[in-house]
């Protein structure tokens, strides 16, 4: 009996042992804790400090720079191909129609010496500069329209066809250096809102042939040379005249 009570001790202390052993084995929970946390906060600062430089950059990628700006203004220009390789403007194609539209002296590394139809019924632009390679106005060049109000030519223009400058209320003043040799029937021919025509006396015409080719109002006047022809048909017409 004496040896089953020892046993039964013996085998109660043994377990105390153990149980005592496994507490102090735990590993502590707050350092783990620690541990853990602070790689975490640490990626996410890193993470965001990254992102606001990536959002600079697509902005300043998606930025529109000065020549793209320039191409989106560009202007097509329709054409035809002359016998001396030359080119005559016909039309444009713009998605923004300026008030000032300068044509251009070549077009595809060709040269441009004439405008046919080009400002046909033109309501938009209100000026319009040739270029010093323009040596002819083709039919119908600025044919009713309303809204141009200046033509500025820097050449030598030698013809000016049929219809040229034909019911443009908007014009009030064309002026023509010296060079111009020939003006078609109705070249230049009801424009009410023409009040000064400036020619010069190269024109190789009749004041007879002048009556088919230019018509104008009561409030116009012709700047010419005096002696010219154009004082003749000035004289013979009616038309005011003023020696320049």
């Amino acid at each position: 009996m004496m040896k089953k009570s020892i046993v039964v001790f013996l085998i109660a202390v043994m377990l105390t042992m153990v149980a005592c052993g496994k507490k102090t084995e735990k590993t502590p929970a707050q350092p783990e804790a620690s541990s853990v946390e602070s790689p975490a906060a640490e990626s996410k600062e890193n993470t965001e400090a990254k992102t606001e430089p990536a959002v600079e950059s697509v902005v300043s990628e998606t930025t529109e720079t000065p020549d793209e700006k320039a191409e989106s203004d560009s202007i097509k220009w329709d054409y035809t191909v002359l016998e001396d390789g030359t080119i005559s403007l016909y039309g444009y194609e713009t998605d923004q129609i300026p008030e000032v539209m300068e044509v251009p002296s070549t077009v595809d590394g060709k040269t441009v010496t004439e405008i046919d139809s080009l400002f046909l019924n033109e309501e938009n632009v209100k000026k319009v500069i040739l270029p010093s390679t323009i040596n002819s106005i083709g039919p119908n060049a600025f044919r009713g329209s309303v809204s141009i109000e200046e033509v500025e030519i820097n050449s030598i223009i030698e013809i000016i066809h049929a219809k040229a400058f034909y019911e443009c209320s908007g014009i009030k003043s064309l002026m023509f250096p010296d060079g111009l040799k020939k003006i078609d029937e109705t070249g230049i021919f009801l424009n009410s809102g023409l009040k000064e025509l400036h020619v010069p006396a190269s024109v190789e015409m009749s004041a007879d042939d002048l009556s088919y080719a230019v018509f104008l109002t009561e409030d116009t006047t012709i700047y010419a040379p005096a002696g010219s022809v154009w004082e003749k048909y000035a004289n013979e017409i009616g038309y005011k005249f003023v020696a320049e």
